[in-house]
């Protein structure tokens, strides 16, 4: 879900921009470097906009932050509350940026660095948690790790949550919907204060509304169907060693990791975006890929996909005579693929893997450091169901640069229009 803001006020904003800093680019997008983390099409350049904010990762103490574009790099010192101004110039044309150190760590309930046990179900296919937002009584909200912004739904509102909308946001560049910039959010353990949430009008799902994992995005977390737990820790278990790790990459402020479909000597690999908040096994949305899988897969039948949008995204469900994830080699699987060609052939996501793979796992993110870590659970010989024929109103579409996949996105950033 891109969000793009259109009213002309930054209430968030706080500290003085100084002397802007230059950095130069021909490419529309700028790459953001903390540490050794590289932050993919972080932010993204437009010479019409009067400003643009882009929002840094909540960090509870000063670091340097670079961004990166094709043609050179720009390092600043950045301190909680702070907003620095660069003039960035697209092929001489400027586009002046404004960074943003609003986003904060979570306040703990108990001193200590214990780690923090919340319930955690299964229901419908995705991971759900308990929690409050703005006031409420208790939530029921999927814990999504494909959205990047706390979501209201309709139900919450009856169940006493508050909601001012502040901000008007396009939201999946079809509808026009409220963002509230100062969400109060709380958990088991943990609450967050001046949060982004996202109102939608729709009940797209039986939960209250979701909760993004950028809450937790400095943090380890694990999760624990067998158990029913998510587990936060502050830093990564011992235990990871008896887990497959493999990197993630975050793109387009989501985390991805490598997935294969092998089909005899037939051979393609893409990078998925990981979705706890989606109930399928592996939708390919767009570009080569998909067009390759509908080419070489058996095609068991069509469908569609629908959610806070009027638009449906057409699919296309496959049999998939093998997938690979961690090391780990899935056979028969349903899959979808989109059926529209849409967006560049260069977008560096393939589409979304769901819960219905992703639950086979006992899974460790580490989003400091961007790394995931894969344990077979006891389903993960589970045999894969059909696929289903339709996937209204459980996958919420992703629009970004041709991405359908059950994902919600905030991508940080602020637009005020010239």
């Amino acid at each position: 879900m891109t969000l793009l803001l259109l009213l002309p006020a930054f209430p968030f904003l706080s500290g003085s921009p100084g002397e802007p800093l230059l950095l130069r680019t021909h490419r529309p997008t700028l790459d953001v470097r903390v540490g050794e983390l590289l932050y993919a099409r972080e932010v993204e350049l437009d010479p019409e906009l009067l400003v643009d904010v882009y929002s840094v990762r909540r960090c509870a103490g000063a670091r340097p932050i670079t961004l990166v574009s094709d043609l050179e790099e720009l390092t600043l010192e950045l301190e909680p509350g702070r907003t620095v101004e660069v003039s960035v110039e697209l092929d001489g044309r400027p586009c002046p940026l404004w960074l943003s150190t609003r986003p904060r760590p979570a306040e703990r309930h108990a001193p200590g660095t214990e780690a923090v046990r919340l319930p955690l179900r299964l229901a419908h296919g995705k991971l759900h948690v308990t929690g409050r937002i703005n006031g409420s009584s208790e939530l029921d909200l999927i814990f999504d790790t494909g959205a990047s912004v706390c979501v209201l739904y309709p139900s919450a509102l009856e169940k006493g949550a508050s909601f001012r909308g502040e901000l008007t946001v396009n939201n999946n560049v079809e509808s026009r919907r409220q963002l509230d910039l100062d969400g109060e959010v709380e958990v088991d353990g943990f609450s967050w204060h001046d949060e982004p949430v996202l109102f939608v009008e729709k009940q797209v799902d039986r939960a209250d509304g979701v909760l993004g994992y950028t809450l937790f995005e400095d943090k380890v977390l694990a999760f624990d169907l067998e158990r029913g737990e998510l587990v936060v820790h502050e830093s990564l278990p011992e235990r990871a060693a008896e887990f497959t790790r493999v990197p993630m990459q975050y793109i387009w402020g989501l985390t991805a990791v490598e997935l294969g479909f092998v089909d005899g000597t037939w051979k393609e690999r893409g990078q998925y975006l990981l979705d706890t908040g989606a109930n399928m096994a592996v939708l390919t949305s767009s570009g080569p890929l998909a067009q390759a899988l509908n080419a070489r897969l058996e095609r068991l039948g069509t469908g569609s996909a629908s959610g806070v949008g009027p638009r449906a995204t057409p699919l296309a469900y496959l049999r998939a005579p093998q997938v690979l994830l961690a090391e780990s080699r899935f056979e028969n699987v349903g899959i979808h693929a989109a059926l529209e060609e849409s967006g560049p052939t260069d977008d560096p996501v393939a589409g979304v893997v769901g819960m219905e793979l992703l639950g086979r796992f006992e899974l460790l993110l580490d989003y400091p450091r961007a790394r995931a870590y894969f344990r077979p659970n006891a389903d993960f010989a589970r045999p894969f169901g059909p696929a289903k024929r339709s996937l209204l109103p459980w996958l919420l579409p992703l629009t970004l640069l041709g991405v359908a996949a059950g994902a919600l996105v905030w991508r940080r950033r602020s637009r005020r229009a010239a």
